[in-house]
């Protein structure tokens, strides 16, 4: 019975597929097109986006760099490539290749998704050339009949001839020769086999796939690509293997400073789902500043290098370099701010002066170690952050749980893939790319909202209406106290912990350093500092993952062209000084802070030697007000007799004195004050009763009741003598 319900729902299924897929048919070929196919449309030729920086001044034409058009023809090897991979029917088809659409259609119904596409290279022509990215019905029933239009019009090599001079491969390139050119310095067909596949690799994710973005997913894909030549016979077993050996090489980034920063704008385009395509002539208004971006542009490194300004209101990029595109990387103690100390901070599981221990520890078999295997012992959250302290921030890590960590990480935009501790020391997974982490220190000099960082402002068509607008949402991570707590220990990292090559700056700024590396050498080298007004970040590292020399910090050169990059920022005016929004400034009790790590409210009556001024979050003040001047504590006297000697033993605290009396004969006798010990050497026999008064030094002197301490009966026969006659218990008590 249940077989035969599912075998009933299995034909409802396949009938009404088998339906739309009629019914989608009839709608092409019966219905007459609202749009016509424009064969100018499939050369391109003008410009498609034009830049404007800050101020509204032109700073490029991006006009494709493409150096060919439609009618050049290209090698066997190059179409073979991009059919391969791409549509491997596409000489055997009429444009639409209906088995790949109804194989594809149940491959998407089986998993509720559109996981599988099933577009042919003339459908992709069209597309990109007549047609919007919108996903219609509509829309894709044009696309069909345009295509059935172009095969007409068109034989197939004038068609992939067409393709491969329009498609987009990221970076500002249009056209197989403008890719070539940029990424390998030489004309399509002058391409070897391997440089082609990586090419062919790119089209299906412009922005993620090309070697300057993701270097290790390019070369992959290009590898994939290769494989399918072979499976297809496009190319022979030995050519595969040469063509899978050659280390891919990509030529030298442009010298025009702009272009990074344009690179990462049609990135960031292609993430947004506005395809270049439908872009054309339209005004693209950026954040760029030019002479901020000429300064950052300017450091010749030995490794690969990044730098990125950050306007902190807008989370706009100002400026943007790299030697090695957007690429991800893990962000060493950077990461302890923003998903260790503070969520802590914002849980109130400690406080800044919260203190410590920095000892070696054992989490099971992870051993983390601080840099240089120092430690310092007890020290407080705010000294941790100074001075980049490990086992501090694991300890941390471990008391707020991994999940909280990873919670407060997403709402700055970062993913945290692991689940082991060192995550606190920046091992999150495949890391992030340094715009990224510059908008997570925004943060904090936004007193605790996040704004993700963008490249572009908004997009007018030609005449000029909106097709964009940057929304700028923010999303409150931190309180102003928390943000405030951290940028109060990151601004005395930049003078004295370190990032102390800033501390020449004349004007407030919070910085972070971060430091990945073995045994074998440093892998990523970080600086960030941010101004009220400014984030600024630097990463020095290999693309490659090859190690920089030992000595390379981020506490060395990323910082000291932090500083550089900020006094050039500021050269015309400084910016203003940080607010520390929601702390109060408390006294706690000095000695039980140093001593036990107890911060507890001095008392009225607690001298200011005493006193320890801390600025604590207002919604986690101590509550508990220490009684160390108003009560007795430490007072023990130890009192013995030796023959005619009263001999008193006792070490006070400094701010404590004691007063000693004696009463003889009804009278009453002050014999000692102070609260280093005393004797008194008897003469005359008698009863002898003594006593104290202690007194605590504070703001006002305060006495406490007496205390008894000695009773004693003194005898002439006790005087003389041989002191071995004398019984040891001739005092009274």
């Amino acid at each position: 019975m249940v077989m035969r319900k599912f075998f009933r729902v299995l034909a409802i299924i396949f009938l009404s597929t088998v339906s739309v897929i009629f019914i989608t048919f009839a709608i092409v070929f019966l219905t007459p097109s609202k749009i016509e196919l424009d064969p100018k449309k499939l050369i391109i030729t003008s410009d498609f986006i034009n830049f404007y920086d800050d101020d509204n001044s032109l700073v490029s034409a991006c006009n494709g760099k493409t150096f060919t058009n439609g009618s050049v023809e290209f090698s066997n090897q190059i179409k073979n490539a991009f059919i391969a991979v791409e549509d491997k029917n596409f000489y055997k088809h009429n444009g639409l290749d209906y088995k790949r659409m109804v194989k594809a259609l149940f491959v998407n119904l089986k998993s509720f998704s559109f996981k599988q596409g099933a577009s042919t290279i003339s459908q992709q022509l069209i597309k990109n050339t007549h047609l919007t990215n919108e996903k219609t019905i509509d829309r894709k029933i044009t696309e069909m009949k345009l295509v059935k239009k172009l095969e007409k019009r068109y034989d197939k090599d004038s068609i992939i001839t067409m393709y491969l001079n329009t498609i987009y491969f990221g970076e500002n390139c249009f056209g197989l020769n403008s890719a070539a050119k940029h990424y390998f310095g030489v004309y399509a067909n002058e391409l070897s086999l391997a440089e082609t596949a990586t090419l062919a690799g790119i089209i299906s994710a412009p922005s993620r796939l090309n070697p300057n973005a993701d270097y290790d997913a390019c070369l992959k894909k290009r590898n994939y690509v290769i494989e399918k030549m072979y499976e297809q016979n496009y190319i022979t077993e030995e050519e595969k293997e040469v063509a899978l050996k050659e280390k891919l090489v990509v030529t030298e980034a442009d010298s025009d400073p702009s272009v990074p920063y344009l690179n990462a704008c049609l990135n960031e385009l292609d993430r947004l789902n506005l395809s270049p395509y439908t872009l054309k002539n339209c005004k693209l208004l950026t954040y760029y500043n030019g002479e901020v971006q000429k300064e950052i542009s300017t450091y010749n490194a030995d490794s690969d290098y990044q730098a990125v300004v950050l306007d902190n209101k807008s989370a706009g990029v100002c400026a943007y370099y790299s030697s090695c595109g957007e690429i991800c990387r893990e962000i060493a103690s950077c990461g302890k701010p923003l998903y260790v100390y503070a969520p802590a901070l914002e849980e109130n599981f400690l406080t800044e002066y919260t203190k410590i221990t920095d000892e070696p520890v054992d989490y099971g078999g992870y051993q983390p170690k601080n840099y240089g295997d120092k430690y310092y012992g007890n020290v407080t959250v705010k000294e941790s952050l100074i001075k980049s302290l490990n086992v501090p921030a694991v300890k941390v890590l471990d008391g707020i749980g991994i999940n909280k960590a990873k919670s407060y990480a997403k709402k700055l935009n970062i993913e945290i893939e692991n689940d082991g501790l060192s995550v606190a020391l920046g091992n999150i997974g495949k890391g992030i790319k340094l715009k990224d982490l510059a908008g997570a220190y925004t943060t904090f000099a936004n007193l605790g909202i996040y704004k993700k960082p963008h490249f572009i402002k908004q997009i007018l068509d030609t005449k000029g209406n909106v097709i964009y607008k940057n929304d700028m949402k923010e999303v409150n991570v931190f309180s102003e106290a928390t943000a405030s707590c951290i940028t109060d220990a990151l601004t005395e990292c930049a003078k004295s912990g370190t990032a102390k090559k800033l501390s020449h700056l004349k004007f407030s700024v919070a910085a972070k350093t971060g430091t990945n590396g073995t045994e074998k050498g440093n892998y990523d080298c970080y600086s960030v500092g941010y101004t009220t007004d400014k984030t600024v970040a630097v990463w020095l590292g290999n693309k490659d993952n090859s190690p920089l020399k030992l000595t390379e910090t981020g506490s060395n050169t990323p910082t000291y062209l932090l500083g550089q990059y900020l006094e050039f920022l500021y050269k015309g005016g400084y910016p203003k000084d940080f607010s520390f929004e929601g702390l109060e400034e408390v006294f706690v009790d000095k000695i039980s802070y140093d001593e036990d790590g107890e911060i507890l409210l001095a008392d009225k009556n607690c001298p200011e030697k005493y006193k320890l001024k801390l600025k604590l979050k207002k919604d986690n003040l101590p509550t508990c007000v220490s009684e160390r001047f108003s009560k007795f504590n430490n007072t023990d006297i130890t009192t013995t007799v030796i023959d005619d000697t009263v001999k008193f033993e006792f070490s006070l605290p400094e701010y404590l004195s004691v007063d000693i009396y004696k009463i003889s004969d009804g009278k009453k006798e002050l014999i000692y004050s102070g609260f280093s010990g005393f004797e008194d050497k008897l003469k005359d026999e008698g009863i002898y009763e003594y006593y104290a008064i202690f007194h605590i030094n504070g703001v006002k002197r305060t006495d406490s009741e007496p205390v008894n301490l000695k009773r004693v009966k003194y005898a002439k026969e006790n005087a003389g003598g041989n002191p071995a006659d004398i019984p040891n218990d001739w005092w009274l008590d």
